[in-house]
């Protein structure tokens, strides 16, 4: 509208009459430009240019001080470098002669010059320049604290230190930037004031130039304006023509079905409207008018929240905004209104009615939101990919949990990359038959493959035919029906296993009553011989081939899992099983193994198991041997003290702080990958074939060594071998337990009732018991033993009866015992401890448990305590 009305504006004044009077004009102004007209007209002028002269004088006085600034510059930084090298030739004087007079002039000489508005640098409002005062300071602040520092312990006599600290890098370093700050900042300062200076030259020029130009302009004003009455007719002509198109211009504005109001900028208020903007607000034009758009529209003085108003006069670009109005939808668009010279004079608001607009777009959003949802959260990961290149489009977040990566990163890939390498090809045929539904693998961040099921289904979007792949993953099924195989093998495995153990607990039993047998007999024979004896050695070495036996059993009785219970602790030392064990593997172990021994700590004792430790270290050393298989190669065994100041992680571990004996198997075998490191202590878990073991060896030493309070550590390298590092604490001194024998003889003839159903131990038994001073009655069954108790219970001070026997068991004899006899102690022993336990025993009633084989000082140890311990009590 503007714009149009400049236009006919100047079409006017090219086209105005040539009749009009110029003598009128000429009276007309002569009455306007009067004196006293004249004299306001030069007063204005006056003060128009007062300002720009006060402006230019204070540039100009600005610019002297600037000057005489300038000129003091260069002596304060001579001064403030002169100062700082006296003050280090002072303190650096004092710390190389130790003269406390250097000290003295160092203090006296006061500090170095630093940035500072109290003595006169005054730091102008420059970030850059600042910025530098303050590295300054604190290089300053730094720098004599540490020359402080020096002089204080010149003045103590250290002067070594002193010179040390000023020598320092730290010293060297804070005075570089004491010196690169003061030069940095007075570089700065000076470039400032120069620029300062330079910029209130300009002003001053530009001043003058200001006052050079408006002194012509008032003079050329005052020569138009004696022209200016010649307008007026020009203007009256015009006020017509511009009646007829403002009536023109509102015949058009009025036809605008959208409600149109034009708002000044000045005012904010409503000029102008149509009809259209009447029936929107249902109000009358006058009511309208000089209203602002908040009043009308939201009832509110003040601008609403995201007003699209006041954005447009911030940004001078359209703005608009929805809102709702009763029942309907608004929207309101605010566009710039620009005049001739380009200036924002106010603006063109139009109200748009989008109620049914609103409707259509929402029914489409509703539909489009129960689409994402469901395929956001769907349970089955979902991925959308071109027919055509095979490039995912989308995919949900199902698919990024299961692929483990972002959104951004599976977007844009060809789906190919979510298969191992070598299954592509067929994948990318099975994606290209729709309805299929096939199994296949795909691979996680960090490589882990997961098994899938895929159904593909194609579908045309925004043109395009793009192929949907819905994923399942079924790897926890899968693995799920691996595990129970697994399971059903490995309780194949433990049921055999359990029959191994049975079997080997059976043969242990019968074993034990044959050891026993032999070792009474040989203990028998040799009471009979003379020290000098010619046969005495061949039965001592029976002795020992018997004690070996025993042990052998013992570790048969382990691997049954039956005796774990009634393994005890004692003072022991481990050298002698690594020697025991080793000496056993070196005929049992192929000839290309080297073993080699170092035992660095031969009398170093444990509280241990015997058995169980003899157990740790052949499952490491046999596990070491198949390490090895088919090549030539070491296994080194070590012992050794070590000592830890405090508490130490070992492995997943922490140990407590203490002396410990370090026993190490190593071996170069091919060695283990890290995950399978990660693995190996726990129950079934092998890397060796289904007939070459069980899975437990490693965790039954794990278990082990807990119990001992140890610690077990493995390294391990694939291509160069294995090294296992156990510690068990270590104690001091102690000497294995051994029951004391009982020198004495009794007093009195105790009877015993022996009872045991093999004829050979009754025998050597009895025959033991009897040089040991004791009446025995013997039997075979635990029937006539317990008929021959009915028949005199008072004749008999103590029963020992076997365990395993037929018919009646010896806790069921000894149960029927005590059911006659209350206070009869009685000794069970066994071959094999089957189900047997302390509490049980105790429970029971009987005094004590005997493990076949067992020696004479030991049999007379344990009878004459239980006979001694039941006279106490009764």
């Amino acid at each position: 509208m503007t714009t149009t009305a400049g236009a006919k504006d100047c079409k006017m004044r090219r086209n105005r009459p040539g009749n009009i009077q110029t003598s009128r004009h000429r009276a007309r102004l002569a009455s306007i430009f009067t004196i006293k007209r004249c004299v306001l007209f030069l007063l204005i002028a006056a003060a128009i240019l007062a300002r720009p002269a006060w402006q230019g004088w204070q540039s100009y006085s600005l610019i002297k001080t600037t000057e005489i600034q300038l000129g003091q510059m260069g002596g304060l930084e001579e001064s403030s470098k002169y100062r700082d090298e006296v003050l280090t030739m002072s303190v650096k004087m004092a710390a190389a002669t130790g003269d406390l007079e250097w000290a003295s002039r160092y203090e006296d000489f006061g500090p170095r010059t630093r940035p500072s508005i109290e003595d006169g640098w005054a730091i102008p409002d420059n970030s850059t320049i600042r910025e530098e005062a303050i590295l300054t300071v604190f290089a300053d602040d730094k720098l004599s604290a540490l020359e402080n520092e020096a002089v204080e312990q010149v003045r103590q006599g250290k002067r070594s230190q002193a010179a040390a600290l000023l020598q320092s890098q730290e010293y060297q370093d804070q005075k570089n930037a004491y010196q690169r700050g003061i030069e940095t900042f007075t570089t700065n300062l000076r470039t400032f004031m120069e620029n300062r200076r330079d910029e209130n030259w300009s002003k001053v020029q530009k001043t003058v130039a200001v006052i050079g130009i408006i002194i012509p302009v008032i003079v050329l004003v005052g020569l138009i304006a004696l022209r200016g009455g010649e307008h007026i007719y020009e203007r009256a002509t015009k006020k017509h023509k511009i009646s007829a198109f403002a009536r023109q211009w509102q015949d058009t504005f009025n036809a605008i079905t959208d409600g149109v109001c034009i708002i000044d900028r000045n005012g904010g208020k409503i000029v102008q409207c149509n009809k259209a903007m009447t029936k929107f607000l249902k109000k009358p034009y006058d009511e309208i008018i000089g209203q602002s758009c908040c009043e009308l529209l939201h009832g509110s003085t003040e601008p609403v929240n995201k007003c699209p108003l006041v954005r447009m006069f911030e940004t001078r670009r359209s703005e608009n905004m929805d809102f709702r109005m009763g029942d309907k939808w608004l929207n309101i668009k605010v566009d710039p209104l620009i005049d001739n010279e380009g200036y924002l004079v106010g603006a063109v608001h139009i109200l748009s009615d989008i109620t049914e607009h609103r409707k259509a777009i929402k029914a489409l959003r509703d539909s489009e939101n129960k689409f994402r949802l469901a395929f956001a959260n769907a349970q089955d990961a979902i991925v959308w990919m071109e027919s055509e290149t095979g490039i995912i489009t989308n995919c949900n977040k199902s698919a990024e949990k299961l692929l483990g990566k972002a959104r951004k990163e599976i977007i844009g890939q060809h789906h190919t990359t979510l298969y191992p390498k070598g299954k592509t090809e067929r994948h990318q045929s099975l994606l290209g038959e729709s309805g299929s539904n096939f199994e296949a693998e795909i691979v996680r961040r960090g490589g882990e493959i997961r098994t899938v099921t895929i159904a593909v289904s194609t579908m045309f979007v925004e043109g395009k035919e793009i192929v949907q792949g819905i994923i399942r993953d079924i790897t926890q099924r899968k693995k799920a029906e691996k595990e129970r195989t697994e399971l059903e093998l490995q309780l194949g495995q433990k049921q055999k296993m359990e029959a191994i153990g049975t079997l080997a607990g059976g043969i242990a039993h019968d074993f034990n009553n044959i050891l026993a047998a032999m070792q009474g007999y040989v203990e028998l024979t040799l009471d009979d011989l003379s020290e000098d004896s010619p046969v005495r050695d061949n039965l001592e070495q029976i002795m020992s081939c018997t004690n070996r036996a025993t042990k052998l059993v013992k570790q048969i009785l382990t691997f049954s899992r039956k005796d774990q219970q009634q393994q005890e602790k004692e003072p022991l030392q481990i050298s002698s099983i690594v020697k025991e064990v080793l000496t056993m593997l070196r005929s049992s172990l192929p000839a290309t193994i080297k073993i080699s021994r170092k035992i660095e700590a031969d009398s170093s004792m444990v509280l241990g198991d015997s058995t169980q430790i003899h157990q740790v270290l052949l499952n490491l050393c046999t596990n070491a041997s198949h390490a090895m298989r088919g090549k030539e190669g070491l296994l080194e065994v070590s012992l050794t003290d070590v000592d830890f100041e405090s508490e130490t992680r070992v492995g997943d571990e922490y140990i407590g702080r203490g002396s410990y004996v370090k026993l190490s198997v190593s071996d170069s075998g091919c060695g283990m990958e890290k995950e399978v490191v990660e693995r190996i202590f726990e129950p079934f878990f092998t890397t060796k074939n289904v007939d070459e073991g069980t899975g437990l060896g490693l965790s039954v030493v794990h278990g082990i060594i807990k119990s001992h309070d140890g610690a077990i550590t493995v390294n391990s390298t694939p291509g160069e071998g294995t090294v296992f590092d156990i510690y068990f604490p270590k104690i001091e001194g102690g000497e294995a337990r051994e029951p004391q024998s009982s020198e004495s003889a009794p007093r009195e003839k105790d009877v015993i009732l022996l009872v045991d159903d093999e004829e050979m131990m009754v025998d050597v038994t009895r025959r033991i018991l009897e040089r040991l001073g004791f009446d025995v009655v013997a039997k075979t069954s635990s029937i006539d033993a317990l008929e021959t108790f009915q028949e005199q219970p008072d004749q008999f001070d103590l029963v020992i009866t076997d365990q395993v026997m037929p018919n009646m068991t010896g806790t069921e004899l000894t149960k029927n015992l005590l059911s006659i006899r209350p206070d009869i102690p009685v000794i069970l022993c066994s071959g094999f401890p089957e189900s047997i336990c302390p509490e049980e025993l105790r429970s029971i009633g009987i005094k004590e448990f005997i493990m076949k084989p067992i020696s004479t000082q030991m049999i007379a140890a344990i009878v004459r305590r239980v006979l001694e311990e039941n006279k106490v009590t009764t």
